[in-house]
């Protein structure tokens, strides 16, 4: 499973893509519902992706990590 320090060395490498792939997003999610009012965070350039500790994370554009902590709670690694 995937902790939060494995997601900000795949951040690392995402941002060096040149083509990220379409991402649908989930208006239901958490995670969503921060991007809508904090866009300055950068676009998802990955679906939810489950954490070892049952939370899930999204890698942004602007290599933030936006981490689900669990009903609306967002925080931004």
């Amino acid at each position: 499973m995937l902790t939060i320090d494995d997601l900000h060395a795949q951040a690392w490498v995402l941002m060096s893509a040149t083509t990220p792939k379409l991402h649908k997003p989930n208006p239901d999610a958490a995670i969503y519902k921060y991007w809508l009012t904090h866009k300055e965070v950068g676009t998802a350039m990955t679906d939810e992706l489950q954490l070892a500790d049952g939370t899930v994370a999204v890698i942004t554009s602007t290599g933030r990590i936006l981490h689900w902590l669990g009903g609306e709670d967002v925080a931004v690694e």
